[in-house]
């Protein structure tokens, strides 16, 4: 599946310190839904997502 700015998209994450600490996560619960490129999530998971 490739996935382009615009499509809508659910995913789980972890996000995690330099150390290896979680901080926080999705685990457990709903899936995080965004509009990718629209700017609903920080940048880097916005722009991880594409391809």
């Amino acid at each position: 599946m490739n996935v382009k700015s615009g499509d809508r998209v659910k995913l789980h994450y972890t996000a995690k310190f330099d150390n290896g600490v979680t901080f926080d996560t999705s685990i457990g619960q709903e899936p995080v839904e965004f509009e990718v490129g629209a700017g609903e999530i920080i940048e880097g998971i916005d722009e991880n997502v594409i391809g």
